[in-house]
């Protein structure tokens, strides 16, 4: 799924551009829009964008201002600069920011579209080559059996623990108060060390949707495990089928990781929360 965020304080600009664009023909899935940079930053914590065009001058912040901000939390997001002022100081921002494309107005359909396409074939190449890193990183011994069906469901889920705790002894720890939990919703689970202290989980759910409430189960049981071993923050990616969903939800659950600067340790962040949640089991 590729998700795309329109940012233009014209509204005739902003309206044209979401009713002429042949979006389906640009392999795009979900358009949203946004009048002014506060607006976009809103939609973007929850919406998530893959490419985001954004007009340079608005009221308020201006386009190069948040789009340096939306590339702290969201690095791969690929942008592209929309504005009427041949400027070079726009122009090396746009460089700067590695943007796919810098438009001027007045905008043609034909050069928007070239420019989302383009886009969209660099996110496409991002996303092979973490599909590809993904298979690497959760490939172990206990993994031989573990053959993905894309046609279930997944979720990924990062545990971050502060220190030079033993990821691996933790690893095996969790494998039995876990075993209950995936016997009653008939689900498995692969469990890797990732580099910066982090255990990463692979839940394979079949046909159920994982919701929060049975992510709060296995967040207690890991948490309990956890408790005393210092400082973690927990999050989870959203469940769903196929290739794409799989890696945006690792994605979702890498950057959520980098909310631990504003949220502080011991707390758990499911996907779709703008705000942590403090687990049962403290």
């Amino acid at each position: 799924m590729i998700r795309l965020l329109v940012v233009e304080d014209e509204k005739v600009i902003r309206n044209g551009l979401l009713r002429h664009v042949k979006w389906e023909q640009c392999e795009v899935d979900e358009v949203r829009a946004a009048a002014n940079a506060e607006e976009a930053y809103a939609i973007c914590r929850d919406f998530m964008p893959d490419i985001i065009t954004s007009d340079i001058r608005m009221p308020g912040s201006d386009g190069i201002t948040l789009c340096r901000r939306l590339r702290e939390e969201f690095p791969d997001t690929e942008i592209i600069f929309i504005t009427g002022y041949a400027d070079k100081e726009y122009l090396m921002a746009a460089i700067d920011l590695h943007a796919v494309r810098y438009i001027e107005k007045p905008v043609q359909i034909t050069a928007y579209q070239e420019a989302v396409q383009e886009a969209v074939q660099l996110i496409r190449q991002v996303r092979r080559r973490e599909e590809a890193a993904f298979h690497v990183l959760f490939r172990n011994a206990s993994a031989d059996s573990f053959h993905l069906n894309w046609k279930l469901n997944h979720t990924i889920g990062l545990l971050h623990l502060k220190g030079q705790a033993d990821l691996y002894a933790l690893k095996e720890q969790l494998q039995s108060p876990l075993k209950p939990i995936f016997l009653k919703y008939g689900m498995r689970l692969l469990m890797e060390v990732f580099p910066d202290n982090l255990l990463g989980f692979l839940f394979d759910s079949g046909h159920l949707d994982l919701k929060k409430a049975q992510l709060a189960e296995i967040s207690h049981v890991i948490c309990a495990c956890v408790a005393d071993k210092g400082s973690w923050f927990l999050t989870f990616g959203t469940t769903g089928s196929g290739k794409d969903c799989l890696v945006r939800s690792w994605q979702e659950a890498y950057y959520a990781q980098k909310a631990l600067s504003y949220t502080g340790w011991n707390h758990v962040l499911y996907a779709g929360d703008t705000e942590p949640q403090n687990p049962p089991c403290l």
